[in-house]
């Protein structure tokens, strides 16, 4: 389409200045730039068209999705709670309450982390909502709170800096990997939280789309979305980091919160969430930092070396 446009307007060009006043080739310029008109105009209309369309499916399958779990879950806890009123031992109500979950909705051993497979590879405390996602607001709260019991220190780059020097602690990137591999601080390792989301069914197309549609400079970037990588642990074991000391940083940092405000002065990031992960997981709180302010830091404000690379780092 562009090749013929730029032939027939280069054509019609030469015509014009060789017969600068000629009415047939004036009038064909003008019929051409109506036709290309109309073209553009009718390609404009299409694309917003089927974008929308494919937008309002995922919106209806989220929430025709989201209503068929919730009803099925509203109907055990009204089971639940006709049996209920029978069971006197903590033991056996705890046992009803696991129950009248989900089926992919289970607790862990100390049965203070449960997981919904179904929404997300990653543990949220107890106390959170069952349906929400890991970056729903009353879950992050829930985070905090863990994250705050554990002691989980937040250092600034130059006290990272500082450990990974002398007292043998190492720095983790949690960005996706084609993040690590454009800058990362020096030396790190990486282990993704997030990984770019791959479209692989209506949901994620969904989901794809209406990102870009919101953002649409997203289009310019390596990747639109991110999705969960269920193999978090995974990558931490493979690069030897499971039970070792551990400073998590992503780009910004990010903030516990105090919980005597309520945690409302804290900020959510993949790097905080990550530490929730791994002391969810059984990591030991003992062994996990976090490096508030993040690569941002760490390399316009320090100054430290950062790196890159081009192929995938060892253990992907």
């Amino acid at each position: 389409f562009f090749f013929t446009h730029t032939h027939v307007s280069s054509s019609i060009g030469t015509k014009i200045i060789a017969h600068p006043f000629d009415d047939t080739y004036n009038h064909t310029t003008n019929a051409d730039a109506h036709t290309l008109t109309l073209l553009l105009l009718h390609t404009y209309i299409y694309t917003y068209t089927y974008m929308y369309i494919y937008i309002g499916i995922y919106i209806y399958l989220v929430v025709v999705l989201d209503q068929k779990i919730f009803d099925d879950l509203r109907r055990r806890r009204r089971r639940r709670s006709i049996t209920k009123a029978t069971l006197n031992d903590d033991t056996e109500e705890e046992e009803e309450e696991e129950s009248a979950l989900p089926e992919a909705i289970r607790y862990t051993d100390d049965r203070e982390f449960f997981e919904n497979v179904e929404l997300s590879p990653f543990l949220r405390p107890r106390g959170s909502p069952v349906l929400a996602s890991t970056t729903d607001p009353t879950v992050w709260k829930c985070m905090q709170k863990v994250l705050r019991e554990g002691d989980v220190e937040q250092i600034m780059p130059k006290r990272a800096k500082f450990l990974i020097d002398n007292e043998g602690w190492t720095l983790v990137d949690v960005r996706p990997q084609v993040d690590w591999c454009t800058k990362h601080a020096f030396p790190s390792k990486n282990c993704q939280y997030f990984v770019p989301l791959r479209v692989t069914d209506v949901m994620s197309f969904g989901k794809q789309a209406l990102s870009l549609a919101i953002f649409p400079e997203r289009m310019q970037e390596a990747y639109a979305n991110v999705s969960e990588n269920e193999n978090f642990i995974d990558e931490i074991v493979e690069e030897g980091l499971w039970g070792e000391k551990v400073i998590l940083y992503d780009d910004v940092g990010g903030v516990i919160g105090e919980e005597k405000m309520n945690f409302s002065d804290g900020v959510q990031t993949p790097s905080l969430m990550a530490a929730h992960e791994l002391i969810a997981r059984g990591f030991g709180s003992e062994n996990v930092k976090h490096m508030a302010a993040g690569l941002e830091w760490w390399d316009e404000i320090e100054d430290y070396d950062v790196g890159s690379a081009e192929q995938m780092p060892t253990g992907m």
